[in-house]
């Protein structure tokens, strides 16, 4: 082979390798703009106590009576943000608290509010902003002799649902 011939090889198979490496570089920055597009809260609870509060407690400045065979517990949770963006949405959407069995282990239920958290979801749009924790309480109305019921919540949009366990003190 000559030299000419294969000068112009080595130019082809150059001109191929920079083609690749800008396609290389144009799927890493379309992969980038498509990450921070889709950036989200990342969510973590758990549930820090359970206080029974018997059959007639005073919850949010109003007596409440319990049903028969049913009980008040004030049961709390703390909710952590570990992503930097914000969750946008209610309080009280972050859990969701399964009814149990037959829809009957769980009576009423008394969500929290922005009126009965601490101040500052009060001045502040998001209900949890990124790199945040808060400290909640779910008022429930539990069936006598019930150990445990469920909550669930999703860590992030993309995520499956996380449950949790939640232990009732008597």
């Amino acid at each position: 082979m000559s030299k000419v011939i294969k000068i112009g090889i080595g130019i082809i198979l150059s001109g191929i390798s920079v083609f690749y490496l800008l396609g290389i570089c144009l799927v890493v920055a379309d992969a980038k703009e498509d990450a921070i597009y889709n950036l989200n809260f990342y969510i973590q609870a758990e549930q820090t106590g359970c206080e029974y509060l018997g059959q007639n407690p005073e919850i949010n400045g109003r007596e409440k009576q319990a049903e028969e065979g049913y009980a008040f517990y004030k049961i709390t949770f703390e909710v952590e943000n570990l992503s930097s963006e914000p969750y946008y949405g209610r309080i009280s959407d972050i859990l969701n608290i399964d009814k149990g069995i037959n829809n009957k282990d769980v009576g009423l239920r008394i969500l929290p509010s922005a009126n009965s958290s601490p101040g500052y979801f009060e001045t502040i749009e998001p209900a949890l902003p990124g790199k945040a924790t808060i400290e909640f309480a779910y008022y429930l109305e539990i069936r006598e002799g019930v150990e445990s019921v469920l909550a669930s919540y999703l860590p992030a949009w993309e995520e499956d649902e996380i449950q949790l366990d939640i232990a009732i003190n008597h």
